[in-house]
């Protein structure tokens, strides 16, 4: 088992609105995360996590963003990194939005402006089905 996921936990934050960035990552700062990459889109995440030196642990990516949406986004990083831990979100999404990113090969999806604590619910159930399967 992993105890480096148990302990601490790297989150990246994919959010064009840099309030909401400051805002994720400070919640999951007080959870006990860590935020290992915050971009403004997709383009600029994709050429982050290229160049880090470790992969985050679950990445929470923004549907609606300029450069490269959420959609997109997700689409590159199964691509490159089939096995990245994807909570896709939005303020605005129907039905048929959430289905085609988990279609795409998000994990889970998040209402943004739900509670906190759903989203935490969620990284919580990754990090759970990703011990429990090592």
């Amino acid at each position: 088992m992993d105890t480096a996921i148990i302990e601490h936990p790297k989150i990246a934050i994919v959010d064009d609105n840099r309030q909401v960035r400051d805002t994720i990552c400070e919640l999951l700062n007080l959870k006990g995360y860590q935020t290992s990459i915050t971009a403004a889109n997709g383009q600029l995440f994709i050429d982050a996590i290229r160049n880090a030196d470790q992969l985050p642990d679950i990445c929470l990516i923004d549907l609606e963003m300029p450069v490269m949406n959420g959609y997109d986004t997700i689409k590159a990083i199964r691509q490159e990194w089939p096995d990245l831990k994807i909570i896709a979100c939005s303020v605005n999404a129907a039905a048929y939005q959430i289905a085609q990113v988990i279609k795409l090969g998000a994990n889970v999806f998040w209402q943004k402006g739900g509670t906190p604590r759903i989203l935490i619910e969620h990284i919580e159930e990754i990090l759970a089905d990703r011990i429990n399967s090592t």
